[in-house]
């Protein structure tokens, strides 16, 4: 977990998104890099798209004071090429925001992508940046909780059924498992009823 992209899409939740890729970076000595999205405009007059564009240009400046601040207060250097070895450096190397459709392309070089919360209640995901870090990057995604979480990566689970799918997920929780984390590996297998476990770890 060296490279680690932040993705920045609901200024309120934003804060909560930095606090988790903060704690793994901590634990791993990462490069956190931060990054707004926008959504992809289609079909709108001239002049709806100027106010778009300015309430995104907007959002993004909010995304970027929010992500520089946090920094700053936590003494975190800004410098790419600066730091001791082990120490967490930021980076926040684009003002302008990328298109949401784009994103999996960009977070392909990380080894982990941090996503927000969004919506009225701050439940879920914005589902178009989830899928496209998902389905578009192959990297891991780390999905923030509403709140600014006190810690992480105390417990990993990873689970088996001997699938490919699973051999995949499995190999990019290996490097959550932290010194300090107590990993659980389960084998079994999900019929329609739900999770079996034939043994565990």
């Amino acid at each position: 977990m060296k490279s680690i992209l932040v993705v920045g899409k609901d200024p309120r939740s934003f804060e909560s998104t930095l606090a988790t890729a903060w704690l793994v970076a901590e634990q791993f000595g990462s490069y956190v890099e931060g990054v707004a999205t926008r959504a992809l405009a289609i079909s709108i007059t001239p002049t709806t798209f100027e106010g778009l564009e300015a309430e995104e240009v907007a959002r993004a400046e909010r995304l970027k004071d929010t992500f520089q601040e946090f920094a700053r207060g936590r003494q975190i250097s800004g410098d790419p090429g600066a730091g001791e070895r082990g120490s967490v450096i930021t980076n926040w190397p684009l003002d302008d925001p990328v298109l949401v459709q784009t994103l999996g392309e960009r977070g392909r070089v990380f080894d982990l992508i941090v996503v927000g919360r969004s919506g009225e209640a701050l439940k879920v995901p914005d589902t178009p940046v989830m899928e496209s870090a998902l389905f578009d990057s192959g990297r891991p995604v780390l999905i923030a909780p509403k709140a600014p979480p006190k810690s992480i990566v105390n417990a990993v689970l990873n689970a088996w059924n001997g699938a490919a799918e699973s051999a995949r997920a499995v190999a990019f929780a290996l490097p959550c498992e932290a010194p300090q984390s107590n990993p659980t590996h389960v084998f079994g297998n999900w019929p329609a009823g739900g999770l079996r476990i034939d043994r565990q770890t």
